[in-house]
């Protein structure tokens, strides 16, 4: 067998293995929604976050819905996945239309990061990377639900393979097309104070100074657009609670009060306990383990080094960690602690990364490249076994490491909405 067909052949089980992962985490299961104590359900008893109404809004503003209807939703600046789903959700509906499109993004992310990772590292590092990708855990959290929350890894994905781009020739034309395809990608969710320091440090290591503005300029002028004609055309206000809590912490950081420097120690000496859970958990557990025991396998018998992306990705996701977890206390929705290790998110494509292109490094008859397949091959199970396991009954370890990802309601609340309402992805309808 040549290996243009067995690249062919694996990528199609690999795109089949992500879509399936979409659709475990669809219908009853949602874990988004099911996670949650309160969710809500339809007709058939498929299950939806309390939140639903705030991306239904977004659907019903392209669909020119009256104003009063949609206005009040805190996730209209998130444009671009809804743009990319109206077709979809006109046809069959905002939810199962919503559905579909994810199925369509989560197949083509599959299919690019496999060739990416093929052209770039070779055949094994392209199948090591589509299989963790595939049985990754954070498309079955969101996919079932038509939310811009899942454009998050698909957005990520297509984001680290165009900073490798970039890092591999950073022109000034090359720095340009970054900016502008990385901040349409930030249209559709929140990801710029992730996409746009990495950008600049890669810039900086490479000693290129002369792109760092045109490329900063281009990025922030697509949401810039965004949000110009959401106010000015539109007169939509995007302050709101969502937004406004970046705002709540510099503004503590800049003026913190005195009287709280008490409360303000009590926070930081939680940090290391909170950096070890957020690191643990924004990934689901298997992907951070795999890199770090793969990392410490490999450092020296390898000499397989973090690459420019990597580890730049990694210091930025770790200054916003800084951040939010040292920010003085300030009021409202609190950024720090272990409840939301979510916002940490797109470092799994780092992890993803290195593990595929460390599998690639060696002859087969090196252990630690036995060693680091072995590690991969360990975590894709376990994150198999997370995905997959409510179907066969077994909620306890899904719903733990869900509730770890993101703590928005009791730990039970997964199994008892299992237990309630059976663990049925879409096509399976129960009537209620």
């Amino acid at each position: 067998m040549s290996q243009k067909t067995r690249l062919a052949l694996a990528a199609f089980l690999l795109v089949g293995l992500t879509v399936g992962s979409v659709w475990l985490g669809s219908g009853s299961i949602s874990p988004y929604a099911s996670t949650y104590s309160h969710a809500e359900s339809d007709e058939c008893g498929y299950l939806y976050n309390i939140d639903h109404w705030h991306f239904l809004n977004t659907f019903q503003m392209l669909n020119g819905d009256p104003k009063h209807i949609w206005a009040g939703s805190v996730v209209l600046r998130r444009v671009l996945y809804p743009i990319i789903a109206y077709p979809f959700m006109t046809h069959w509906g905002f939810n199962l239309g919503g559905f579909i499109t994810n199925f369509a993004i989560a197949g083509l992310t599959s299919l690019v990061l496999i060739i990416s990772l093929f052209k770039r590292f070779g055949e094994r590092a392209a199948i090591v990377g589509g299989l963790l990708f595939a049985t990754y855990p954070g498309l079955t959290y969101f996919g079932g639900l038509p939310y811009s929350y899942f454009f998050i890894a698909p957005a990520t994905v297509f984001a680290f393979t165009t900073l490798h781009w970039l890092a591999d020739s950073p022109t000034m034309v090359r720095s340009l097309g970054t900016g502008m395809f990385l901040g349409i990608l930030a249209t559709g969710y929140d990801l710029l104070p992730f996409f746009l320091p990495t950008s600049l440090i890669i810039l900086l290591s490479r000693r290129r100074v002369l792109p760092l503005l045109p490329l900063a300029l281009t990025m922030l002028a697509p949401m810039a657009f965004v949000l110009w004609y959401q106010t000015e055309v539109m007169g939509l206000s995007v302050s709101n609670s969502n937004s406004k809590i970046y705002a709540s912490i510099a503004e503590a950081l800049r003026n913190p009060t005195k009287e709280r420097y008490t409360e303000w120690l009590g926070l930081i000496t939680q940090t290391p306990g909170i950096f070890l859970h957020n690191f643990t958990f924004s990934a689901f557990a298997a992907l951070p383990v795999a890199f770090c025991l793969a990392y410490l396998s490999s450092r020296w018998t390898l000499r397989a080094k973090l690459s420019t992306p990597e580890w730049s990705f990694l210091v930025v996701a770790g200054g916003l960690w800084i951040f939010n977890n040292f920010a003085p206390p300030y009021p409202g929705w609190q950024m720090r602690g272990t409840w939301i290790a979510r916002i940490y998110q797109p470092v799994f494509i780092v992890y993803i990364f290195y593990l595929a292109r460390v599998s690639a490094l060696t002859s087969k008859k090196h252990i630690a490249s036995a060693i680091v397949l072995l590690i991969a091959v360990a975590c894709a199970l376990f994150q198999e076994f997370v995905v997959a396991s409510p179907i066969f009954g077994m909620y306890r370890v899904a719903g733990q490491v869900y509730h770890e990802f993101y703590q928005h309601a009791p730990v039970e609340s997964f199994a008892t909405h299992m237990n309630a309402c059976g663990a049925r992805p879409r096509g399976f309808c129960k009537r209620t």
